[in-house]
């Protein structure tokens, strides 16, 4: 393929044939009045207000929930977001920065810069800092100066937040949350406070396929799920490692993990060894902690007993998504993101309960080039929750706005609950379509999942499906999954890359044409021909192997295949030329994925077009299911249950950058 086809060689000809709108001139999109000069382009920003001294917080976390008494917890922490002096400027130049047809395409910020145009004044940050250590609270704060981490006694919270906390059951979970209304002393500029509950739903996407065997049976040939060598001889990853003497193994690229829970430092080297996996990439850990919490106790073996501090073992979801991510982009640097409190969930907590410490992390260290997350719950008990607001534009987005801004690709797994990622989330949603949150949010590529038989030797040997009823059975949960896909009903836009995709319906004629879809596209996640995962190095009589599958699979995949487009993108004089100082990122992926011609299309992506994501109803009690839900099924072109399909790495590096 020649190197003029590709999508970034055909920018400098698109922006000179497109109209002022396509073009991104015109009205501004960002316009708030004032101007802040960077570089050679000029962005307007707005001014700061919203000073208040009710809190708003997830008042329906307590709906529903029986009251057990007052809440004796000792410690509390909180996520507080503050008011930024433009949060929709920032939203808007997240989508300008990723679009190919924008003058500010891949003009990437800085955390600082982020903060300076977009974030709170450093005025509003500090006097809302100040106010909480005036209760003897501890605070942690970032670079872009969107949200605060506070943490301390409950007697201190309550006095802070002017409120007491009761003890509460539902949906099979003691939670604390406010017995009255947070308020304020003072006027703040509090957007919203996460975490002033314990109430959790958000969990991982990973779901195990079988029972775990030592690890030594991989020597004597006995395979517990796919290899990585299968995997990138399958996807052509195994193409993309030598499309020239220098390329692409994912040097000097840095791929963040978000983690859920504690790493073991010999899992990855002793998966790579086990499998003759080459290269050079390592995984460093970055712990996410505040104030007088401590760094991550020692990991222990799954022979513990009890929790957090002293029991410390691995989820098995973290190591997928290291060993993954080491072994597809062999010589790749794994940065694993890792937050613990000591105290912040009324006690210690870990991983999974902090992602939005985690991502605050990555974007301050602007370190990483690709983000991958393995986390989500369903979009309607996310906004329900107060997680999200009517429009979409809550708190959360404004991490991913935040990633996208500063040129971070950002790979979330769809779900592993078909099209009713609600199912299992313990609300009256169960038996509707609902598609995963964060996976919905425009500024990331939602990765869904595919059944994809692959032989010893590497081939697809056999129909690829989407990941769904014929091996599902419709009953998530049970071991069994299916991928997440559908529309983004409720809060999520469709964003202008999406919008020629037209109308889109269901298999009971449920039609959409004006809201976000789920996947982009899809890789291997069903758990029966999952992949191997290792874990517990050096604890009791470990490693052991496991097959593994969930769309915690696909996204690290996608994200391990993304980081060889990027180093191809540095070794193409047409493609590295962003004006940041990582000038080979390209920012959120979807719209060079969505823009890829028809040819390309065809030639980058496996069409799914067998299968479907409908489970079954949850009256029905167990196999054979005689009542499906309504669902979306594979077919040509884009799909709701697979998107665009499956990449293969070398043809998506050409299509791409041309090299």
């Amino acid at each position: 393929m020649k190197a003029a086809l590709c999508v970034i060689c055909l920018i400098a000809a698109a922006w000179t044939n497109a109209s002022p709108a396509q073009a991104g001139v015109g009205p501004n999109p960002i316009d708030g009045g004032g101007k802040i000069s960077i570089g050679p382009i000029t962005r307007p920003v707005g001014v700061s207000g919203g000073y208040t001294t009710i809190v708003p917080y997830n008042a329906s976390a307590v709906v529903g929930a029986r009251y057990l008494g007052p809440a004796n917890v000792g410690t509390i922490g909180v996520n507080l977001f503050v008011n930024m002096r433009n949060e929709p400027g920032l939203l808007a130049y997240a989508q300008l920065a990723s679009n190919p047809f924008s003058p500010y395409y891949r003009r990437f910020l800085t955390p600082a810069q982020l903060a300076d145009d977009f974030g709170a004044t450093p005025q509003d940050y500090a006097r809302t800092i100040a106010y909480f250590q005036s209760y003897g609270l501890a605070v942690r704060g970032w670079t872009q100066r969107q949200m605060i981490w506070i943490t301390g006694p409950q007697a201190a919270m309550e006095r802070a937040f002017g409120t007491r906390f009761g003890m509460f059951s539902k949906a099979g979970q003691v939670f604390y949350a406010p017995l009255a209304q947070p308020r304020v002393a003072i006027p703040l500029p509090i957007a919203s406070v996460q975490a002033l509950d314990s109430f959790q739903r958000m969990h991982n996407h990973f779901i195990p396929g079988g029972r775990p065997y030592p690890a030594s049976v991989i020597g004597s040939g006995f395979l517990i799920g796919v290899s990585p060598f299968q995997l990138a001889s399958a996807f052509d990853y195994t193409g993309a490692y030598h499309i020239n003497a220098n390329c692409c193994k994912g040097d000097t690229i840095n791929i963040g993990i978000l983690g859920t829970g504690p790493i073991i430092a010999a899992d990855v080297p002793n998966f790579k060894n086990a499998f003759h996996v080459g290269g050079t990439s390592t995984v460093t850990q970055v712990n996410v902690s505040c104030c007088s919490d401590t760094t991550p106790p020692p990991t222990t073996g799954f022979g513990c007993s009890g929790g957090l501090p002293g029991c410390n073992h691995e989820d098995i979801e973290a190591q997928l998504d290291t060993e993954q991510t080491a072994s597809l982009a062999p010589n790749a640097n794994i940065v694993f993101y890792l937050a613990y409190s000591a105290t912040k969930c009324g006690g210690p907590c870990i991983g999974i309960a902090l992602y939005e410490d985690e991502l605050s992390q990555a974007a301050s260290d602007n370190l990483v080039d690709i983000m991958s997350l393995s986390i989500g719950e369903g979009e309607v008990d996310a906004l329900l929750g107060g997680v999200l607001n009517s429009n979409g534009s809550g708190p959360d987005p404004t991490l991913f706005a935040s990633l996208a801004a500063e040129g971070i690709a950002t790979f979330i797994s769809s779900g592993d609950a078909g099209a009713e990622e609600c199912f299992g989330d313990g609300t009256a949603e169960a038996d509707k379509p609902c598609v995963s949150w964060p996976a919905d949010d425009v500024n990331v590529v939602s990765v869904g999942g595919t059944t994809t038989p692959i032989d010893s030797n590497g081939r697809l040997d056999g129909l690829v499906t989407a990941w769904g009823v014929q091996t599902g059975q419709g009953f998530p949960g049970a071991g069994f999954g299916e991928g997440g896909g559908g529309v983004s009903f409720l809060a999520t836009p469709r964003p202008a890359w999406q919008a020629p995709l037209g109308k889109v319906c269901s298999n009971n004629g449920v039609c959409d044409s004006t809201h976000r879809l789920q996947p982009t596209l899809s890789l291997n996640a069903d758990e029966h021909t999952g992949t191997t995962v290792l874990y517990d190095s050096g604890f009791n009589g470990g490693p052991f192997v496991l097959e593994s599958g969930g769309t915690s699979e696909s996204a690290p995949d996608m994200a391990a295949m993304w980081a060889l487009v990027l180093e191809a993108c540095k070794q193409q004089s047409g493609c590295g030329g962003g004006f940041s100082g990582h000038t080979f990122r390209l920012g959120n992926p979807a719209p060079l994925l969505y823009g890829l011609s028809p040819a390309q299309m065809q030639a980058t992506f496996l069409d799914v077009t067998y299968g479907n994501n409908a489970l079954c109803n949850s009256s029905v009690a167990s196999p054979p299911c005689t009542m499906f839900d309504d669902g979306y099924s594979a077919g040509t072109g884009y799909d709701l249950a697979t998107g665009l399909g499956a990449p293969f790495a070398r043809n998506l590096i050409r299509a791409v950058t041309g090299l």
